[in-house]
């Protein structure tokens, strides 16, 4: 990982992180950020079966995605706890 990914990982982590400290309930722990070969990963979660990520080739991207993937996990929760 070069200098700039090891930044652009940091950056993207604080990012993530002040997203997830603002949704009630949810901790710190659990948040992965991970970068390979130009591609990046958000996970919150133990693993992606019973968590939630975001791809991107970019950090903006891929700050997208994941919150893009939260918005739709917790209308999946809302239509389980609502059936």
């Amino acid at each position: 990982m070069t200098t700039k990914e090891k930044l652009l990982k940091e950056e993207l982590y604080k990012e993530a992180l002040e997203f997830i400290e603002k949704q009630p309930g949810y901790s710190r722990q659990n948040l992965k950020v991970m970068c390979d070969e130009g591609s990046w990963f958000i996970l919150y979660g133990p693993d992606l079966a019973s968590g939630i990520g975001g791809y991107g080739e970019t950090p903006e991207a891929v700050m997208n995605d994941f919150k893009l993937n939260w918005e739709r996990h917790k209308g999946e929760e809302w239509i389980k706890k609502h059936q």
